[in-house]
């Protein structure tokens, strides 16, 4: 398949709005070998939305070959205020 045609056919796919719904690595063309799939940004919003840390960030890595990826999640913990009687 010629780049051209690769183009042409990622402009006509109806499943491409759904891109944006997942975690995707810049330098990542097509993700291979995964039965899981990529991780959902939801699941990032969710540990965010718990509200217990203080920051949480992704990263995407590469893993051990070409078929892994590394999902890197780093957590900071929140100050917990403490409340005297």
């Amino acid at each position: 398949m010629k780049l051209k045609q690769a183009i042409d056919l990622d402009r006509k796919d109806n499943l491409k709005k759904y891109k944006s719904h997942f975690i995707n690595s810049k330098k990542e063309i097509y993700l291979n070998g995964n039965s899981l799939g990529k991780l959902p940004i939801k699941s990032i919003n969710k540990i965010k939305a718990r509200g217990i840390f203080g920051k949480v960030e992704s990263n995407t890595l590469p893993g051990s070959s070409s078929d892994y990826k590394i999902l890197q999640i780093e957590v900071e913990e929140k100050a917990t205020p403490i409340c005297i009687y």
